[in-house]
């Protein structure tokens, strides 16, 4: 029974989700924990029989075995290692840990990069638009100037008129 509840929940991936595996619960599962739960390779025999007056006791076998082919184990080698495998094994880490952390900077810098270029684009894009808008003011202010002028010119004939004519 206890067997069979902690397969269950081998099968049901709770190890993997961080729940609880009740080993604890009998002295066989306790003792099995390692085969079952551990780094190991394990095989599991289940026995059925064609006869009808065990046909429960068969299909609760053939349903134990089918949810114990679902219990996945990770299963590696164990291996003891030297000084100098264990100094070469770090080197080795620590080399791929640069690689990622250069890879991960590049591609950093690649974004900023972009993110630079983009920003770059939109200040030229809103220099031209001010330097447009800077023209047309200018423009404007000239014609304004011009019909001043005028206006002035207009306004001295008329008095030089006034004048005249007095």
């Amino acid at each position: 029974m206890t067997l069979g509840t902690v397969i269950k929940k081998l099968s049901e991936g709770i190890k993997g989700q961080g729940g609880h595996v009740p080993y604890r619960d009998s002295k066989l599962t306790r003792i099995l924990q390692p085969a079952l739960g551990g780094n190991a390779n394990t095989a599991i025999i289940c026995n059925i029989t064609l006869a009808q007056v065990h046909a429960d006791e068969t299909k609760s076998s053939l349903q134990f075995a089918s949810r114990a082919l679902r219990v996945t184990n990770c299963a590696e080698i164990n291996e003891i290692l030297t000084d100098a495998a264990l100094l070469k094994r770090q080197r080795k880490e620590i080399e791929e840990l640069r690689a990622k952390l250069k890879n991960s900077q590049s591609e950093h810098l690649d974004e900023d990069v972009l993110h630079l270029r983009n920003t770059l684009l939109q200040s030229e894009l809103e220099k031209e638009r001010i330097a447009l808008e800077l023209e047309e003011e200018r423009k404007a202010k000239e014609q304004r100037e011009k019909r001043l002028l005028q206006q002035a010119k207009k306004i001295e004939n008329l008095s030089s008129l006034v004048l005249n004519s007095e």
